[in-house]
């Protein structure tokens, strides 16, 4: 008897799992070093709240800004938080401006938002579809799209490198349950007419969890391949004062700690040798710049 051939069911009528995370699930990061404590308190005291001595959704749409220097770590900061957060919201999306359509058009996709008839609205051309569909979700969620089981959804909505406004024209929600993070370089968006709470300034490190952190990054980096440590830069990693010079050095910006932490013993070597010279010692990246290394 021949095997009976079974027919794939198309992508549009699979079911969907749920909590549903976008792009991909944030995961604790390891190296992660918090510039301050009160960040994380900040953020859940506006979209979260205490009830039960359990920690749930606020109700009504809420809206924060992380704001700061780019390569501060506003989107790391963002992505630890839903990270640890993660069990408080059924839908944790994160959309970049850079490719916000696509994005808009992905989480429609994955969500079945064409298939809720209610939801279509002719009238709406087919290039912005995928963004009317799924502001309307976000203003009226349902779990279940081919039954159309509105329930209470909670949803946590990052919007990131968000330099200008007109960037989140037609996309941003005008009301619903749910929680909004916007990553920005922008002040403007501290501003009462975005956010429904004063914005966060994400400061450098200070010097000494910038130290942590780039020893943390150096090891992992120049690990063997059976785990045992490179000795020729472990040598330098010991010098905990020399760490803490480099960080400085580098104005104590994770991105600038985390592309120092990939350099070679060259460049080990010589930042040792500069950073140990009385006379030219430099405590700031300019001075580092000049010196050539």
């Amino acid at each position: 008897m021949p095997p009976r051939r079974i027919a794939k069911r198309h992508p549009e009528n699979r079911k969907i799992h749920y909590p549903i995370h976008y792009p991909t699930r944030s995961t604790l990061n390891p190296h992660f070093v918090e510039s301050d404590p009160q960040h994380f308190k900040k953020l859940d005291s506006v979209l979260l709240c205490q009830k039960c001595q359990k920690q749930h959704p606020r109700h009504g749409l809420r809206s924060i800004s992380l704001c700061g220097l780019p390569g501060i770590g506003k989107k790391t900061l963002a992505q630890e938080y839903s990270a640890s957060r993660s069990t408080h919201f059924d839908f944790c999306l994160r959309v970049s401006a850079a490719t916000i359509a696509q994005d808009f058009e992905n989480i429609c996709r994955i969500l079945q938002l064409r298939r809720i008839p209610h939801f279509i609205d002719a009238r709406v051309p087919e290039n912005d579809r995928a963004k009317t569909l799924v502001k309307t979700w976000l203003h009226s969620p349902c779990q279940d799209a081919s039954r159309m089981k509105f329930q209470k959804v909670r949803w946590l909505l990052i919007f990131e490198d968000v330099r200008d406004p007109k960037q989140l024209d037609g996309y941003w929600p005008g009301y619903g349950d749910g929680g909004i993070v916007l990553i920005t370089t922008n002040p403007v968006f501290k501003d009462a007419l975005w956010c429904t709470a004063p914005g966060i300034d994400v400061q450098p490190l200070v010097s000494w969890c910038g130290r942590e952190l780039l020893i943390g990054l150096a090891q992992e980096r120049n690990r063997r391949a059976g785990g045992s440590e490179d000795g020729n830069i472990a040598r330098f990693l010991q010098s905990k004062i020399f760490c803490e010079r480099v960080s400085v050095a580098l104005g104590n910006i994770p991105a600038a700690i985390e592309l120092m932490s990939r350099s070679g013993l060259a460049e080990w070597e010589n930042t040792y040798r500069l950073f140990n010279d009385v006379q030219s010692a430099p405590f700031s990246s300019k001075a580092w710049i000049k010196s050539g290394v």
